[in-house]
Protein backbone atom coordinates (compact mmCIF):
# COMPACT_ATOMS: atom_id res chain seq x y z
CA UNK A 1 0.00 0.00 0.00
CA UNK A 2 1.02 3.55 -0.89
CA UNK A 3 1.33 6.40 1.61
CA UNK A 4 -0.23 9.59 0.59
CA UNK A 5 0.26 13.18 2.39
CA UNK A 6 -1.91 15.73 1.31
CA UNK A 7 -3.11 19.52 2.97
CA UNK A 8 -6.81 19.82 3.54
CA UNK A 9 -8.53 22.25 4.68
CA UNK A 10 -9.61 22.57 8.30
CA UNK A 11 -13.60 22.13 7.44
CA UNK A 12 -12.57 19.36 5.79
CA UNK A 13 -10.60 17.53 8.80
CA UNK A 14 -13.36 18.66 11.13
CA UNK A 15 -15.96 16.72 8.64
CA UNK A 16 -13.55 13.72 8.56
CA UNK A 17 -12.90 13.77 12.83
CA UNK A 18 -16.71 13.33 12.71
CA UNK A 19 -16.89 10.89 10.62
CA UNK A 20 -13.95 8.83 12.87
CA UNK A 21 -16.36 9.64 16.25
CA UNK A 22 -19.34 8.38 14.82
CA UNK A 23 -17.91 5.03 12.80
CA UNK A 24 -15.71 4.32 15.32
CA UNK A 25 -12.70 4.80 12.87
CA UNK A 26 -9.32 5.44 12.88
CA UNK A 27 -8.47 8.54 10.55
CA UNK A 28 -6.30 6.65 7.65
CA UNK A 29 -9.17 4.06 7.21
CA UNK A 30 -11.69 6.53 7.13
CA UNK A 31 -9.54 8.65 4.92
CA UNK A 32 -9.14 5.35 2.29
CA UNK A 33 -13.37 4.29 2.42
CA UNK A 34 -14.03 8.23 1.41
CA UNK A 35 -11.21 7.96 -1.19
CA UNK A 36 -12.67 4.97 -2.69
CA UNK A 37 -16.19 5.87 -2.55
CA UNK A 38 -14.90 9.48 -4.19
CA UNK A 39 -13.01 7.33 -7.12
CA UNK A 40 -16.04 5.42 -7.54
CA UNK A 41 -18.35 8.04 -8.26
CA UNK A 42 -15.86 9.85 -10.57
CA UNK A 43 -15.49 6.78 -12.65
CA UNK A 44 -19.29 6.22 -12.79
CA UNK A 45 -19.89 10.05 -13.56
CA UNK A 46 -17.30 9.82 -15.86
CA UNK A 47 -18.67 6.51 -17.36
CA UNK A 48 -22.25 8.17 -17.79
CA UNK A 49 -21.03 11.37 -19.55
CA UNK A 50 -19.31 9.04 -22.42
CA UNK A 51 -22.20 6.97 -23.27
CA UNK A 52 -24.32 10.28 -23.03
CA UNK A 53 -21.62 11.86 -25.54
CA UNK A 54 -21.99 8.03 -27.98
CA UNK A 55 -18.28 7.72 -27.29
CA UNK A 56 -18.85 4.62 -25.40
CA UNK A 57 -20.97 1.73 -25.03
CA UNK A 58 -22.64 0.86 -22.11
CA UNK A 59 -20.81 -2.68 -21.95
CA UNK A 60 -16.95 -0.85 -22.23
CA UNK A 61 -18.79 1.97 -19.41
CA UNK A 62 -19.49 -0.54 -16.81
CA UNK A 63 -16.49 -2.12 -17.55
CA UNK A 64 -14.67 0.91 -16.67
CA UNK A 65 -17.03 1.90 -13.47
CA UNK A 66 -16.31 -1.70 -12.36
CA UNK A 67 -20.17 -2.26 -12.11
CA UNK A 68 -22.50 -4.91 -13.80
CA UNK A 69 -24.17 -3.80 -17.66
CA UNK A 70 -27.35 -3.73 -15.74
CA UNK A 71 -26.03 -1.57 -12.82
CA UNK A 72 -25.10 0.62 -15.31
CA UNK A 73 -28.29 1.22 -16.94
CA UNK A 74 -29.97 1.55 -13.66
CA UNK A 75 -27.40 4.38 -12.75
CA UNK A 76 -28.32 5.92 -16.40
CA UNK A 77 -31.99 5.80 -15.17
CA UNK A 78 -31.24 7.68 -12.03
CA UNK A 79 -29.72 9.92 -13.50
CA UNK A 80 -31.48 10.71 -16.85
CA UNK A 81 -28.91 9.79 -18.63
CA UNK A 82 -29.65 8.60 -22.73
CA UNK A 83 -27.70 6.44 -24.63
CA UNK A 84 -29.35 7.41 -27.99
CA UNK A 85 -32.05 6.92 -29.96
CA UNK A 86 -34.27 3.24 -29.62
CA UNK A 87 -35.00 1.29 -32.55
CA UNK A 88 -38.52 2.18 -32.66
CA UNK A 89 -37.95 5.98 -32.56
CA UNK A 90 -35.90 5.82 -35.42
CA UNK A 91 -38.70 3.38 -37.53
CA UNK A 92 -41.17 6.11 -36.37
CA UNK A 93 -39.86 8.84 -38.14
CA UNK A 94 -39.46 6.99 -41.56
CA UNK A 95 -42.60 7.10 -43.80
CA UNK A 96 -44.62 4.32 -44.23
CA UNK A 97 -43.48 4.13 -48.02
CA UNK A 98 -39.88 4.90 -47.77
CA UNK A 99 -37.69 2.97 -45.65
CA UNK A 100 -33.71 3.76 -45.00
CA UNK A 101 -32.14 3.06 -48.06
CA UNK A 102 -28.51 1.20 -48.42
CA UNK A 103 -26.39 3.63 -50.48
CA UNK A 104 -24.27 0.55 -51.82
CA UNK A 105 -26.88 -0.54 -53.88
CA UNK A 106 -30.06 1.97 -53.53
CA UNK A 107 -32.56 -1.15 -51.94
CA UNK A 108 -34.32 -0.22 -49.18
CA UNK A 109 -32.93 -1.80 -45.53
CA UNK A 110 -35.53 -3.50 -43.52
CA UNK A 111 -35.55 -2.54 -39.87
CA UNK A 112 -36.40 -5.09 -37.28
CA UNK A 113 -35.82 -5.03 -33.73
CA UNK A 114 -34.61 -8.96 -33.95
CA UNK A 115 -31.29 -9.60 -33.87
CA UNK A 116 -31.74 -12.65 -35.77
CA UNK A 117 -31.57 -12.27 -39.57
CA UNK A 118 -33.27 -15.12 -42.23
CA UNK A 119 -31.19 -15.29 -45.35
CA UNK A 120 -33.31 -12.24 -47.12
CA UNK A 121 -31.88 -9.75 -44.98
CA UNK A 122 -28.84 -10.77 -46.60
Amino acid sequence: MEILTTRIPENLLKDIQQIEKDERSERAEVVRKLLDTAVQEWKMAKALKMVSEGRWTVRRAARFAGTTYHETLEKMTDRGVDSGPALRDLTSQIPADEGPRDNRRGNLLRLTSSPVLDHHDW
